[in-house]
């Protein structure tokens, strides 16, 4: 987490695609106070990423469960840096 009290921004880094149970269980599992994610993983699985955190969404607020603002990114591109297979 990015900040020790709430409200509380936290940040992931997702170097190989998580299945959608797992991802599940990464959103279950959540800080207290928490209001927005950003993911950071390759620009390769980024849109994946997107529309697992898109499918939890919509299961978590048919739930009337809170959601907080999730955000992915690509990480940046650096010579001589290779995200892919990284686990």
């Amino acid at each position: 987490a990015v900040n020790g009290t709430p409200p509380l921004h936290t940040i992931e880094v997702e170097l190989t695609p998580k299945h959608l149970a797992k991802l599940q269980q990464v959103f279950e599992h959540r800080y207290p106070g928490e209001v927005q994610t950003t993911y950071f993983t390759p620009p390769a699985h980024r849109d994946g990423l997107t529309r697992r955190l898109a499918v939890l969404e919509q299961a978590t607020r048919a739930r009337n469960e809170p959601w907080s603002q999730v955000t992915a990114v690509p990480l940046p591109e650096l010579p001589g840096v290779s995200y892919e297979g990284a686990a």
